[in-house]
């Protein structure tokens, strides 16, 4: 299947955004495992392309290939071949749509803290504002130090859910560091965040089909 994904990032020098498109191929309950995948068209991205140089032990999904767009804003209708192998030689072309894009009415808004916030707490409550019509998405929080090391994110790592919804973690009450209110037992790396340290925070939606639209922004507790 496709999905897009929109990310937008709010940093010191402004606010960028771009556009990905995410092929995921594999093998039904009972159906024949893809061993050779070769994407050899569609709009925007370069190929052919053999997606085992992508995907060295992808597991499941057994193929999987993230083309980054930019700027370039996918289209509903716009449609990928790939040609594939399968383990009993057998091969087939297969065409894949895309269905559905996020874009910015769909992100979170008002993100706080920011990088505009007077001296934020090293035990913040992250505040935004959700989108219309906030029950077509599931979300997903994630916060990391500027560096890159993982802070704490919701769902945990562990978890089997997708996201939670909007009534789980309702604005403007806010998610309070520390206190996940999906899962008592998934806390921080670190009971609180360090002053002077830059950490960067993310809010992703995701309709029902796993198509994404993710706002993130950058704030250094006091």
């Amino acid at each position: 299947n496709d999905t897009t994904s929109y990310n937008q990032n709010v940093n010191p020098s402004g606010s960028n955004t771009s556009y990905g498109i995410n092929f995921n191929i594999r093998s039904g309950n009972g159906s024949k495992l893809p061993v050779n995948v070769t994407l050899t068209s569609g709009p925007n991205v370069l190929h052919p392309v053999d997606l085992s140089n992508y995907c060295q032990n992808c597991g499941t999904p057994q193929w999987q290939y993230n083309p980054y767009l930019d700027t370039t804003v996918p289209k509903v209708g716009d449609s990928y071949v790939f040609n594939i192998t399968y383990s009993d030689t057998s091969s087939e072309t297969i065409t894949q749509p895309v269905t559905a894009v996020l874009g910015p009415a769909d992100v979170v808004t008002a993100l706080s803290p920011n990088l505009n916030t007077a001296s934020p707490s090293t035990t913040p409550t992250f505040t935004w504002t959700y989108p219309a019509s906030p029950g077509n998405y599931t979300f997903q929080f994630y916060i990391q130090q500027n560096n890159g090391g993982t802070v704490w994110q919701i769902p945990g790592n562990n978890s089997n859910s997708n996201g939670f919804t909007n009534t789980q973690i309702p604005m403007p009450a806010g998610l309070v560091y520390g206190t996940d209110p999906t899962d008592s037992t998934n806390t921080p790396a670190y009971s609180t965040l360090t002053s002077g340290i830059i950490y960067n925070w993310s809010i992703q939606a995701k309709d029902s089909n796993g198509n994404s639209a993710q706002i993130s922004t950058y704030f250094t507790p006091q």
